[in-house]
């Protein structure tokens, strides 16, 4: 009997972890489905990200040179909407020639215009700006600026 009961075991282990768990569907970088921008923009057009339900709550902005702009960040005050309605909007829509974000230079808080030079740039969310991104909830995407 407990040769049998042990058989048994044997049997339904690989059966209990091999039950199916629901799958992310990502896109082709890895990122969800829902989380999407046109790759290549021009100064007239409208910069718009759709995003998944489940997203970062902050957005930051890296230029060519490597300067960021905060655009949102509920834990700076920065924002470009109250974060509620942020949190809750599925698309998000920016005016490439009007869109400012906020940068720091010695210290001291600047707002500025993102869209200044031609190349690419970063759109990142994060729940948390100022931390390595594997050490927060984050996703990204580069977009060519031209």
């Amino acid at each position: 009997m407990a040769l049998y009961n042990l058989l048994i075991l044997f049997l339904l282990i690989p059966m209990i972890s091999c039950s199916q768990v629901s799958p992310i569907h990502l896109g082709n970088e890895g990122y969800p489905e829902s989380f999407s921008i046109k790759e290549e923009l021009i100064k007239t057009d409208i910069l718009k990200i759709h995003l998944p339900e489940n997203r970062p709550k902050n957005l930051s902005i890296m230029n060519p040179s490597g300067k960021w702009f905060i655009i949102q960040s509920s834990d700076d005050s920065i924002e470009y909407m109250p974060q509620n309605k942020f949190a809750k909007e599925y698309t998000i829509e920016f005016r490439i020639s009007k869109l400012e974000g906020v940068t720091w230079r010695e210290g001291k808080k600047y707002l500025e215009p993102v869209f200044t030079e031609y190349g690419e740039y970063l759109i990142y969310f994060a729940d948390n700006l100022e931390t390595e991104p594997e050490n927060t909830f984050n996703f990204s995407k580069r977009i060519h600026y031209k």
